[in-house]
């Protein structure tokens, strides 16, 4: 069996692939900081949630058994679009 790695490793690779190679795909496709999309709690700049950010990923959360406290904490940071 691989590994989950390596799986989304190869899905990386397939993915740039069509990117580069595939005109159609690359005019449907926009690529965006990881951040943007699936930000953690915590993580610094480049994937620390910051203000503006889409959502927050509670990643392992069960394993601290933070989950409850970390969604309370970014239900209080909500604002409306």
């Amino acid at each position: 069996m691989k590994s989950i790695a390596h799986r989304n490793a190869k899905f990386n690779f397939t993915q740039a692939h069509f990117i580069r190679h595939h005109k159609t795909f690359r005019e449907h496709t926009a690529m965006v900081k990881q951040r943007t999309i699936n930000a953690f709690p915590e993580g610094g700049e480049s994937m620390g949630w910051q203000k503006g950010d889409l959502l927050v990923h509670f990643a392992g959360c069960w394993v601290s058994n933070s989950c409850q406290e970390r969604w309370d904490q970014f239900w209080n940071l909500r604002e409306k679009l």
